[in-house]
């Protein structure tokens, strides 16, 4: 299937820069995977292109189409092939198995993955691939301290994620709450805005950029006098279909709205009713919720890619209390650059008016500001979780996170057996923090060179030797790992 003779145990890092490719020439564990599209794939050079599989692979077919399934929200996101859904399932499990034969023949013994999480087609395909061939998979997270690389190692789902100890760099946590905040704020700061909210203004930015992409091409075509190469993959959403669901998102902000004004005097009532707390102890739990579709609720939130199933499983142990919504500022940008966000594919006017038949209220930021020291936050995965631990405060947690295990924070069900918790702020709770987060990033991160999770890597110092010099160390340990 692929013609490569190299030796046992080999390292894959999947569209690395140049730079190590020359560094590590003559070490023969050290192979190339790149990508043209989700169904083309090339190691080193040489395509990986099976005609037929073997009967033995087969027996993880169920398994990786069970997996696909579960992955809907890559779908929903990316593509509009619904009346062709079961038969491209069934084409990308193929491609999952062809994919893990290669690497079974070529004894791959680890994948370094060029992003933080499988959130992609091309991805999940590799990342399942790796699954059942029983490949290390090595994901590189942009965590929000600096602009650093966490390595994350998975050998299974997203639930068996770990951090990989390292030892790569001189990079030191600030040792008080006070300079990790700080650090943390900027960071969020840099990423947050400013956004613009007009429809019809993301309305002319994705079309200008969808009609000049299309004049580009028309241009390429006469010149060169042939079509451009596109990769195969499965049907992308149309334009019309992108503004209808740009228009669809919009108009489930403005319901949002209405919906914010009519609960402020329910919330006013409830507060009222309870001058300290409600009930008990814990406070008003209140889900802060993501910007979706991200990866940072599928795949990153487990069982809960979506907040209409999380409060539903809330609303089944029993729980009854009112739970309020905080919905996440950046869902009201449509757009990024001219390119869709693809809001509409997570938030309608029919996704509040779910909320609302569990017994949702919707808050905005002023509500939340007033009412703070009476909330006890719910995120997924949120970064949230990390400031309020910071601060000594507690935060249900339903996702995986990279951060899981962080002190303050609770997993869904270890609230929904005993919801009665202190909203006071606890020291104990701060320092454990600071010391968990300094055990986890110091001297295991490295500078973001490769501009994962980043638009754009102008600003980076690509050249600089430090910094390409702690990717190459964190090669070499994972070379010299798979020896040992």
């Amino acid at each position: 299937m692929v013609a490569l003779s190299v030796s046992k145990d080999s390292l894959v890092v999947w569209d690395g820069p140049k730079f190590l490719d020359m560094y590590f020439e003559n070490h023969n564990s050290y192979l190339r995977l790149t990508n043209n599209g989700p169904f083309d794939w090339t190691l080193d050079n040489s395509a990986i292109s099976p005609t037929q599989l073997p009967a033995s692979s087969l027996k993880d077919f169920d398994f990786v189409l069970g997996r696909l399934k579960f992955s809907s929200p890559i779908f929903s996101r990316h593509y509009d092939s619904l009346a062709t859904y079961e038969l491209d399932l069934r084409k990308i499990a193929m491609n999952v198995l062809g994919l893990s034969v290669a690497f079974k023949e070529l004894n791959v013994k680890a994948v370094l993955f060029p992003t933080g999480v499988p959130h992609h087609l091309d991805t999940l395909i590799c990342q399942l691939s790796c699954q059942i061939s029983s490949v290390r998979q090595i994901f590189l997270y942009p965590t929000i301290f600096g602009n650093r690389l966490l390595p994350l190692e998975m050998t299974d789902g997203i639930e068996t994620r770990k951090r990989l100890v390292s030892s790569v760099s001189e990079f030191k946590l600030p040792n008080s709450s006070h300079k990790v905040l700080s650090l943390l704020q900027t960071s969020t700061q840099q990423s947050d805005g400013p956004f613009s909210f007009s429809l019809f203004a993301s309305y002319y930015r994705v079309c200008t950029r969808y009609f000049r992409n299309l004049y580009l091409r028309k241009k390429q075509t006469v010149i060169t006098g042939r079509s451009p190469n596109r990769p195969a993959d499965l049907k992308r959403p149309s334009l019309a279909r992108t503004l209808g669901l740009m228009r669809s998102a919009n108009l489930g902000m403005k319901y949002l709205d209405t919906l914010i004004n009519i609960d402020k005097v329910a919330i006013g009532s409830l507060m009222a009713d309870q001058p300290n707390s409600y009930p008990g102890t814990h406070g008003f739990l209140t889900l802060f919720a993501h910007l979706q579709p991200e990866a940072t609720t599928f795949p990153e939130g487990g069982d809960f890619s979506n907040h209409i199933d999380l409060i539903a499983r809330i609303r089944a142990s029993g729980y009854s209390d009112p739970i309020f919504y905080k919905e996440h500022p950046a869902m009201r940008k449509l757009d990024s650059a001219g390119f869709s966000m693809t809001s509409g594919t997570a938030r309608n006017v029919d996704y509040y008016d779910r909320l609302k038949q569990m017994g949702c209220f919707f808050i905005d930021d002023d509500t939340f500001r007033i009412n703070h020291q009476r909330l006890l936050v719910l995120t997924v995965s949120g970064t949230v979780a990390i400031e309020r631990s910071i601060n000594g405060l507690s935060t249900v947690v339903a996702g995986f996170p990279w951060y899981l295990g962080l002190p303050g924070t609770l997993s869904l069900e270890t609230f929904l057996s005993n919801p009665k918790l202190t909203l006071k702020p606890r020291e104990d709770i701060s320092k454990s923090a600071i010391s968990y987060l300094d055990h986890m990033l110091s001297k295991n991160t490295f500078e973001n060179i490769l501009g994962i999770g980043e638009l754009t890597v102008e600003n980076m110092e690509l050249d600089n030797s430090v910094y390409q010099l702690e990717l190459i160390q964190f090669l070499n340990f994972l070379l010299s790992g798979m020896r040992k």
